[in-house]
């Protein structure tokens, strides 16, 4: 992605990023985001988490409320790190959240072996230019027996999708399955997509032990509708789990089975976990 393809895409999504979950598709994703770090993360005392891409600081406010640590949201984006300066005043954070200006493919004023957890929420790694670059980085700021979490775009459902949904053949569908790259529309630059396999072969290029993968979510198929914010309507997957039993129960299957090796890749994201030993 060019520097002015960033700068333009960040500058509207600031705005917007943390009201995507006005649909229940994505409250769900988000709890199944939220409660594979709260299963992955270890509470223990002192703890230093790396937020990289971490954007308005949403997932540093949400982890803030059940694990007590010194977070640092890492980005680039001067208008997503204006938004999360502004989020964590107003939970008043700021004695735990800090917010530093950097790209994550030159860490240079972070010291090596800082950090005890980094997590990496949703699409940063998608978005990312040179992944090794960025993983050789996180690597060295990373403490030994320290974990890293990261998301990206799963291939195999932007494969599904572009078929079914938008019902895309020649270059446009060859650019997912031969490029492992999607582009979703002409307002979104192109992305990259993941399988469980290459998710994981990327972290273990960098040094990493991968401990599991998991499909966020495996079951729960979104709807056109959930991918158009500002919604003017909602899907009806988004509108059958504003029933809260519902939705209880999907959460429940889906965090019985998401990381099923063999299901993984169903994902509308997928997450891998890996250990620097």
């Amino acid at each position: 992605m060019s520097k002015k393809e960033f700068k333009s895409f960040y500058k509207s999504y600031a705005q917007n990023v943390d009201l995507f979950d006005e649909a229940y598709f994505w409250k769900l994703s988000d709890s199944i985001i939220k409660n594979i770090l709260l299963k992955e993360i270890q509470k223990r005392k002192n703890l230093h988490i790396l937020d990289a891409g971490g954007g308005t600081a949403r997932w540093s406010i949400i982890l803030s409320e059940k694990i007590k640590a010194e977070y640092l949201v890492y980005d680039l984006s001067e208008d997503m790190l204006r938004v999360a300066k502004s989020n964590i005043i107003k939970v008043n954070k700021k004695h735990l959240i800090r917010v530093k200006r950097g790209d994550l493919e030159n860490m240079s004023g972070i010291k090596d072996n800082t950090f005890d957890y980094i997590f990496s929420i949703y699409n940063v790694f998608s978005f990312i230019t040179n992944i090794n670059k960025v993983l050789s980085e996180i690597y060295r700021v990373l403490k030994p027996g320290g974990k890293i979490m990261i998301m990206g775009q799963s291939k195999f459902n932007a494969i599904s999708s572009k078929i079914s949904i938008s019902h895309s053949y020649g270059d446009d569908l060859d650019l997912v399955v031969y490029k492992n790259k999607v582009r979703w529309k002409d307002s979104v630059p192109m992305l990259n997509v993941f399988s469980k396999e290459s998710l994981e072969k990327y972290l273990k290029d960098a040094g990493f032990t991968v401990l599991r993968s998991y499909g966020i979510p495996i079951f729960t198929i979104p709807g056109g509708e959930d991918f158009t914010f500002p919604y003017k309507k909602m899907s009806e997957i988004s509108k059958a789990l504003e029933n809260r039993d519902f939705f209880n129960k999907v959460l429940e299957i889906e965090m019985k089975f998401n990381n099923t090796p063999s299901l993984v890749n169903r994902g509308v994201n997928i997450m891998s976990v890996g250990i620097k030993k």
